[in-house]
């Protein structure tokens, strides 16, 4: 039987523009830009921060650059990517502004790339976050968690999209994107991470559902 993030891995992209890339920015950075600016990102995002404790880190489409900043301030080393010219100038404008406003979130390099075609994209990183990306990737998804693997990235942090993972399971593929929403459940991330050699240490179905994988290699560790 063909699982969910197999069927995903098989589809076919037909579009070179898909509607999901025309959103102007993140739903959770526009609803709270404000706060954001003011140096008071909403839980939507503090959330994931005690999920990753080393670094580097690499974020990759990070859009606005809000968890990078976060975790940078944590003391990490971060390399912040994203595609989008947009969102990158943004994601610049906002570290910016923490700067001025004294956060210490220097550690914070803001890279506008495709990450497929970034070659040393994992280089020396502990650990790789995608935060409602991974689904967006479509058929480059599977093969971007397995360089990571290859890498020696001990760490994976997965988040997905409530929203999209129910409609998926209600048979409802919602845009452009359609199978390749299995990618935003818990259950379609746990099957790339564990594809790819990763072990399941941490899940939590709740909300935006999170996925935290370890290298097998470094799981006694």
């Amino acid at each position: 039987m063909a699982t969910a993030a197999g069927n995903a891995a098989g589809a076919v992209q037909t579009s070179t523009m898909p509607d999901d890339w025309n959103i102007p920015d993140s739903l959770a950075y526009r609803k709270n830009r404000d706060a954001i600016w003011a140096g008071k990102p909403p839980a939507k995002y503090t959330r994931l921060v005690p999920f990753i404790t080393r670094g580097p880190v690499v974020e990759i489409g990070a859009a606005e650059g809000v968890l990078s900043l976060l975790f940078a301030e944590t003391g990490l080393e971060v390399r912040s990517v994203e595609l989008r010219a947009d969102r990158h100038a943004e994601a610049c404008r906002l570290k910016a502004r923490w700067l001025e406003m004294g956060r210490k979130v220097e550690r914070c390099m803001m890279l506008q790339e495709q990450i497929a075609d970034t070659t040393n994209l994992f280089d020396g990183a502990h650990c790789l976050l995608a935060v409602r990306v991974l689904y967006h990737l479509r058929e480059d998804a599977h093969g971007i968690i397995a360089r990571a693997y290859a890498s020696g990235v001990e760490r994976v942090v997965l988040c997905g999209n409530r929203a999209r993972a129910d409609l998926f399971a209600a048979g409802q593929y919602v845009d452009s994107l359609g199978v390749f929403n299995a990618l935003a459940s818990a259950t379609g991330m746990v099957e790339i991470l564990i594809g790819a050699g990763y072990q399941i240490d941490i899940i939590v179905d709740e909300g935006d559902p999170i996925v935290v994988g370890t290298h097998l290699l470094h799981s006694a560790s």
